[in-house]
């Protein structure tokens, strides 16, 4: 299943995801920089916080997720579909 979102107080978005037998989960991001899909974070929280700076006051931008999980110390299974988020500046 694909990791659902939300946003915290501040405009940061969560990553949420069920960790089940995995022991972590790896989320790569396109932050819309023309960079494509970059190294964000492996994580053991299930409400995951991407604390990375966000726009300019009165400006948005659609972050791209995509993650995968991590058993017996390597990936496991496929990349989830890109999860898409916008975000605004406050």
């Amino acid at each position: 299943d694909l990791p659902w979102n939300e946003f915290v107080e501040g405009g940061h978005p969560i990553i949420k995801y069920v960790i089940g037998k995995y022991e972590m989960m790896e989320i790569l991001k396109d932050s819309g920089d023309g960079n494509g899909f970059v190294f964000l974070d492996k994580t053991i929280d299930p409400y995951f916080v991407d604390k990375s700076t966000l726009p300019a006051a009165n400006k948005s931008a659609v972050w791209k997720y995509k993650m995968i999980y991590w058993f017996d110390g390597k990936r496991a299974g496929e990349w989830s579909k890109d999860l898409p988020v916008t975000v605004h500046g406050e």
